[in-house]
């Protein structure tokens, strides 16, 4: 991970806080004030909003498709432009996510960039987020 981007999550739990790593989730989806991290071994609930994570992601690795989702870019399969302007979004869990046709020029210049090249970004230090942007609680089973 780019340094300045937070690299990992603190999910309060009754048995303490849990660290999500930001290589373990594979998208993220909006609900409500919280946001559920989707991750290779299951969901996390975590009080945040999805403005606010999108500016604590690295942009190399997580992608807004949505005003409800963001990827992270090393989990998606395929992706294939619809007529709609809209893009279809496979995950490396058989998801799929259809993108904010909102989101159609944004996720074709990334695309485009991706093509092109590394993005340079200035270095700093690597952080965390403890507790979230606000307080967890837990996903119902």
């Amino acid at each position: 991970m780019n340094k300045g981007y937070v690299e990992s999550f603190g999910i309060k739990k009754k048995t303490g806080v849990t660290r999500v790593p930001v290589d373990m989730v594979r998208w993220i989806e909006a609900a409500g004030n919280y946001v559920v991290f989707h991750t290779q071994t299951g969901r996390e609930l975590y009080r945040s909003t999805m403005n606010a994570l999108a500016e604590v992601l690295d942009p190399a690795f997580f992608l807004r498709v949505h005003r409800s989702y963001i990827v992270n870019r090393r989990e998606v399969r395929t992706i294939e432009y619809q007529n709609n302007n809209t893009y279809r979004i496979e995950m490396s869990d058989g998801q799929v996510i259809v993108s904010g046709r909102s989101y159609k020029q944004f996720i074709g210049d990334r695309l485009a960039q991706e093509r092109a090249g590394p993005v340079h970004r200035l270095a700093t230090a690597p952080r965390s987020l403890e507790h979230g942007l606000g307080s967890q609680r837990a996903l119902p089973e």
